[in-house]
C-alpha cells in the first residue's frame, strides 16, 4: 500500500516508493499534477487509467518501465517529456489522451509499443529517437502528425500511421529504412511528399504509400552503390511517378533501370501521367543508347 497525500490537486508520491501497482490511482479526477520521486523505477498496468483531470507528470529521472495503459484517458493531458531512463512504454499507455499536442520518447527507446498513442487525436509533433527498431500495429493510428521522421534501421508495422488524415504532408526516411507493412500509412489524404536524402518525391495516388516508400529507399541505396537495379527496373511506373529529371538522369546514367525490356513501356507511361520532360528524356536515351523504334501511333502523338 503506497502512502501519498493529495496537496492541492497534486500528487506527491513519497521518496522510497519504486512500484506503482496496477490500476492505483485508475479513475481519479481529483489528481491535476503528479510529482513522483527519484526511487521510482516502474508504473503499472492502467496505473493512472483515467484521471480525466490530470495535465502534468513530473517523472522519475530514474523510472525504467511504463505499463500498458498507464495514462490512457488522461483527456486534459497535453504535454509528456519522457526521460531517457525509461526503456519500455507499454501498450496503450498513452491511448486516447485526445488533447496530447507534443510528446518527448526517451533516447534509450527501442520499440514504440501497439496503440500506445492512438487515437491522441491532438498530437502534432513527436520526434523518434533514432535507437528505435520497430514501430508496432497502430502506434499513432488516428493521431494528426504534420510530419513525421523514420529512424534508419526501423520496421514499421500495419497501421503504425494510418488515418493522421488531417494534417501529415511529409515523410521523411532513410534509405537504410528496413521494412514498411501495406498498410502503415493508410487514410493519410493529405500526404504530399516523401524525402530521402535531401531529395524530395511527390506522392503519387496511383500507388500504395508503402510501394512508394520502397522504391524510394531502393534509389537511395541505389545511388549510392547501384544496388536494387532489377528492383526498379520492374516498378519502373513508381519511379517516373516519383522522379524528377535530375534524379532521372542519374539512373539513365547507369544503363541498369531503364532497358530494352521496358524503355517503350516507360515512354508510354510518362506520357500518360503527362511528364512530359520525363518522356523527352527517355525518347533522347532510348534514341542514343537502345535506338529507336517508331512509337508514336501508340502514344497518339
Amino acid at each position: 500500500m503506497i502512502n501519498y497525500e493529495i496537496r492541492d490537486n497534486t500528487l506527491i508520491i513519497p521518496e522510497g516508493v519504486t512500484v506503482i501497482p496496477e490500476d492505483t490511482f485508475s479513475g481519479n479526477e481529483t489528481i491535476t499534477r503528479i510529482i513522483m520521486p527519484e526511487s521510482l523505477k516502474i508504473i503499472g498496468k492502467g496505473a493512472f487509467y483515467g484521471c480525466k483531470n490530470l495535465t502534468e507528470i513530473q517523472f522519475s529521472q530514474n523510472l525504467v518501465s511504463i505499463g500498458n495503459g498507464a495514462f490512457g484517458c488522461c483527456s486534459k493531458l497535453k504535454s509528456v517529456r519522457i526521460p531517457d531512463s525509461v526503456n519500455h512504454i507499454g501498450i496503450g499507455a498513452f491511448i486516447w489522451c485526445d488533447k496530447l499536442e507534443t510528446v518527448t520518447l526517451p533516447d534509450s527507446l527501442t520499440v514504440i509499443r501497439k496503440k500506445v498513442f492512438s487515437n491522441c487525436l491532438n498530437l502534432e509533433h513527436i520526434t523518434i529517437p533514432e535507437s528505435v527498431v520497430k514501430i508496432e500495429e497502430k502506434a499513432f493510428e488516428y493521431a494528426n502528425l504534420k510530419e513525421i521522421a523514420i529512424p534508419e534501421v526501423c520496421c514499421i508495422e500495419k497501421k503504425a500511421f494510418s488515418y493522421n488524415n488531417t494534417k501529415l504532408e511529409r515523410i521523411i526516411i532513410s534509405e537504410k529504412l528496413n521494412e514498411v507493412c501495406a498498410s502503415a500509412f493508410k487514410g493519410n489524404i493529405r500526404l504530399k511528399e516523401i524525402i530521402c536524402r535531401d531529395m524530395r518525391f511527390p506522392v503519387s495516388k496511383n500507388f500504395r504509400t508503402d510501394e512508394i516508400i520502397a522504391v524510394i529507399v531502393s534509389i537511395g541505396k541505389f545511388l549510392e552503390n547501384q544496388e536494387c537495379s532489377a528492383y526498379l527496373a520492374d516498378n519502373f511506373r513508381i519511379v517516373l511517378s516519383v522522379c524528377n529529371a535530375k534524379i532521372l538522369k542519374e539512373l539513365l546514367l547507369s544503363g541498369k533501370v531503364f532497358t530494352k525490356n521496358n524503355i517503350d513501356e516507360s515512354i508510354q507511361y510518362a506520357n500518360q501521367i503527362k511528364n512530359y520532360e520525363v518522356q523527352l528524356l527517355l525518347m533522347n536515351y532510348k534514341a542514343k543508347h537502345i535506338g529507336f523504334q517508331e512509337i508514336g501511333e501508340k502514344l497518339k502523338l
